[in-house]
């Protein structure tokens, strides 16, 4: 399902495409680390699967839906809810005699099997039927306790006589139809004779899928998970109530009405071939070309490139925004089209102080920091030794571009991390120990980079409700400047400066004693190490304090318990 199509597109498409061509670099022997990495990426798989198998099943669900609803196949396919009951006519119970049933009932009684019923109801009852009064009554019906949906709740059966004197069972339930008892006027005297009302289900909307954790066995069965019985389990409420499906063949259809249904039918295959093979393809090209890009950010030699771990790093980018995409459209009924025509009407001019705040922080954010940060690596870990002399400094716009892309994705990540809590006791206590915080809320720190409520958070805050919702009111200079793109653009510009201040200032005096490029390089080091001890100079101190005591007690506290007699 994936190699034949994978390979048709390479050839045709992509021709002699280097992308496709898997890169290796391994670090030990090719005996030892091949198995550890198979291994690894299959417990990984499955755990992923496990994991998503839910949101993988709504995938499925949303694409039956949008199909099915094309080609006119949902009430074929797709579970339907009994939104209500149409009234199709009524008929006498008895003959014109009065003396028995009707031989119409008498031989629907006899049927063995539901299909065979329905089958009768429609190539004979319908045509014998009495319209109604109202051919627009309809009624919302009821449901019983197990799910059912029927017309009144009563008996299953209804009994009719024979001339034997003896009775015959009329089901209650045939299909999509349902009959009901009734009362009809028949005599010439006005004298009111039993009859039989026929009703037919109305579909109403398609069935959700069951809720998370339905397929756990240890809650219990099917009635109690929402979910479909499998072999001889008790159908859940929702099974029962589900809507009568429609054949794909009806009766009286002509030969080119029956190829047109299975041209269809064989179309809906080859599409939804299709769309799995090529979702499935693009869950593994995606991931992958994500991390050669942050490969080649990097700068590193095509030799180091390895693509399993490619393919883990992409991952983690990839799959947790595809994630929180599907949720948000979860969360909205609305189609893309309407929340984008919604948004485009909800836009209001800001005014120009807020736009001045917002623009600033705009430009510091997605072009000076990303470039200035991408400078920085570049002359920390790319550039050779003789780029740090005035002759050869010189920076060409491929350069600058991919200085910008590392610069950005460096940036975001960062953002990332801080918003996570990356750096707090909390995010590792939750991953290593999951049951001890679970429920537990995230303290609040508004003085801290780290944190819901952080800088770095609050940051993206004000930029969500300007661009999202256009709340103006929000953007604030303190938040977005003075708090987060400020102080990191000071700190890049510094970083980015300084081995321009030595290659080109203190070069000549220090080439006597060092290179130009160890003295760049560990000056730019020295002034990054104080930005971030400067940024965590409370987390420092904090541990510092601690080392301290602990180092004082093991010294002078060796069994002992300090006793203070001053007070």
């Amino acid at each position: 399902q994936v190699y034949v199509p994978i390979y048709l597109w390479v050839n045709n498409l992509f021709g002699t495409s280097q992308f496709f061509k898997l890169r290796f670099s391994y670090l030990l022997t090719t005996r030892l680390q091949i198995p550890i990495e198979l291994c690894i990426f299959h417990l990984c798989m499955l755990a992923f699967l496990e994991r998503n198998k839910n949101s993988i099943g709504e995938l499925q669900h949303y694409w039956l839906k949008f199909i099915c609803s094309w080609m006119g196949f949902s009430t074929s396919l797709l579970p339907h809810e009994v939104e209500k009951f149409q009234l199709i006519g009524t008929k006498p119970v008895f003959d014109s005699n009065r003396l028995q049933a009707d031989q119409i009932w008498v031989e629907l009684s006899k049927k063995s099997s539901s299909k065979e019923r329905e089958a009768k109801i429609e190539e004979e009852l319908l045509n014998a039927l009495q319209a109604p009064n109202d051919p627009d009554r309809v009624t919302n019906g009821q449901t019983r306790p197990n799910g059912e949906r029927v017309v009144t709740i009563g008996s299953d059966y209804i009994r009719l006589p024979t001339k034997d004197d003896g009775s015959v069972l009329l089901p209650t339930r045939v299909g999509r139809y349902r009959l009901k008892r009734g009362l009809v006027s028949e005599a010439e005297d006005g004298s009111l004779g039993c009859s039989v009302e026929v009703w037919v289900e109305v579909v109403g909307e398609t069935i959700a899928r069951p809720p998370e954790g339905w397929d756990d066995l240890g809650v219990g069965g099917a009635d109690v998970q929402g979910r479909w019985a499998w072999d001889k389990e008790k159908k859940s409420s929702i099974e029962e109530g589900v809507a009568q499906r429609t054949t794909f063949f009806e009766k009286g259809q002509g030969t080119i009405q029956k190829f047109f249904v299975a041209t269809k039918i064989a179309l809906l295959l080859f599409l939804s071939w299709t769309a799995a093979t090529a979702t499935s393809s693009l869950l593994l090209i995606t991931p992958l070309a994500v991390g050669r890009s942050v490969f080649a950010l990097l700068r590193l030699p095509d030799n180091f490139t390895h693509d399993p771990f490619c393919f883990a790093l992409g991952s983690a980018v990839v799959f947790p925004l595809l994630r929180r995409v599907m949720v948000s459209f979860k969360s909205d009924e609305n189609t893309m089209t309407g929340r984008l025509l919604t948004w485009v009407g909800s836009f209001h001019p800001p005014p120009l102080q807020k736009f001045t705040v917002l623009a600033t922080a705009g430009v510091l954010w997605f072009a000076l920091i990303p470039i200035l940060a991408g400078f920085s690596y570049d002359t920390m870990f790319v550039w050779a030794d003789d780029r740090f002399t005035g002759e050869h400094f010189i920076l060409d716009p491929s350069e600058i571009l991919f200085s910008w892309g590392f610069g950005t994705v460096a940036l975001n990540g960062f953002s990332l991390f801080c918003m996570v809590g990356v750096m707090t006791r909390r995010f590792w206590g939750a991953l290593l120990f999951e049951d001890q915080v679970a429920g537990q809320e995230a303290p609040q720190n508004p003085s801290s980079w780290q944190g819901p409520h952080g800088f770095m958070a609050r940051f993206w805050s004000v930029w969500k409700a300007a661009i999202c919702d256009f709340e103006w009111d929000k953007v604030d200079r303190t938040t977005l400047l003075d708090d987060c793109a400020l102080p990191i653009f000071w700190a890049s510009l510094v970083s980015a400066l300084v081995p321009l201040f030595v290659c080109f200032v203190a070069g000549d005096r220090l080439a006597e004693y060092i290179a130009p490029s160890r003295a760049a390089r560990f000056a730019q080091g020295l002034s990054q190490l104080l930005f971030v001890a400067r940024a965590w100079k409370e987390q420092i101190w904090t541990w510092f304090d601690a080392a301290h005591k602990t180092a004082r007690d093991e010294r002078y506290l060796i069994g002992q318990l300090l006793m203070n007699y001053g007070e």
